[in-house]
């Protein structure tokens, strides 16, 4: 039996631990033969498996170029947009798009914007993606947030994600994206980010730099002032931030639908 499983979409978040595991646990190693297309060639540890079983087979496949192929998501056209320099007089408008999960690390985020507005860094806080629901509302982000805007008018802004098509034209009123969450499958939003060329500054997780590479500033999502010092190298060394989107941009070529259609189905060929 063939088994194709895709890594990007299914097997790495928090649902897919389970069912990859429930999956191989019923296939011997010896006796069945995998085929395994993942986003990431470090799949084994990313899932953090100790069960010996799933492990041995994981590693019989991933060790094996004739069962392995790495193929890249794609991204819509119509998110490709040149850096345009924005009008460096302006307030220092910063990105966060996310529902409100804990893990998106929202908090400490707020926290770190606050900290730079009070020491006279002129930044704004968009939140673009959360909901006004009862578990935001009676939430200790959603607390601080009203507590900060009555001493800064309009430091932290919430706005709804009716329409993913809204994010293209979103991107251009920012000047950059911070991608604080520490549990992702794989980075598609990052994609669309660096194809947009909305500078971005992201958490220092292996899922991230395998797109970024060394064109971005990693940081500790759990450290608010590794969090801030971050952002500041970007409001004050523009050709630095400028040298990375370029450089990410040209990544973003990298990622098309008809490179993921054609590489996909060539697989299946070979392994079929």
């Amino acid at each position: 039996m063939n088994i194709a499983i895709n890594a990007s979409n299914t097997v790495l978040d928090s649902g897919g631990f389970t069912h990859l595991k429930e999956l191989l646990r019923n296939y011997e190693a010896k006796e069945k033969e995998i085929i395994y297309v993942a986003s990431s060639s470090n799949v084994i540890d990313e899932l953090k498996i100790n069960n010996k079983k799933v492990k041995y087979i994981l590693s019989l496949f991933v060790s094996s170029r004739n069962f392995f192929k790495v193929i890249p998501h794609g991204i819509q056209k119509k998110f490709f947009r040149e850096f345009k320099k924005k009008n460096s007089d302006k307030k220092f408008k910063i990105l966060y798009v996310s529902k409100y999960e804990k893990y998106k690390n929202q908090l400490n985020f707020v926290k770190v914007c606050y900290v730079l507005k009070k020491v006279n860094f002129d930044v704004s806080l968009t939140l673009f993606g959360l909901y006004r629901e009862k578990n935001l509302l009676n939430s200790d982000l959603y607390k601080f947030i009203n507590k900060i805007n009555l001493k800064f008018k309009d430091l932290m802004i919430i706005k709804n994600f009716k329409k993913h098509k809204n994010l293209i034209n979103m991107h251009l009123k920012f000047d950059l994206k911070v991608y604080l969450s520490k549990c992702e499958a794989f980075g598609l939003i990052i994609l669309e980010i660096i194809a947009s060329s909305l500078p971005i500054i992201c958490s220092n997780y292996s899922v991230y730099k395998e797109i970024l590479k060394r064109n971005t500033i990693y940081f500790d999502p759990d450290n608010p002032h590794d969090i801030a010092n971050s952002i500041k190298v970007y409001i004050i060394n523009f050709k630095r931030k400028f040298k990375n989107t370029k450089n990410l941009f040209k990544i973003a070529k990298k990622f098309n639908w008809k490179t993921s259609f054609n590489e996909t189905f060539n697989f299946i060929k070979e392994i079929s």
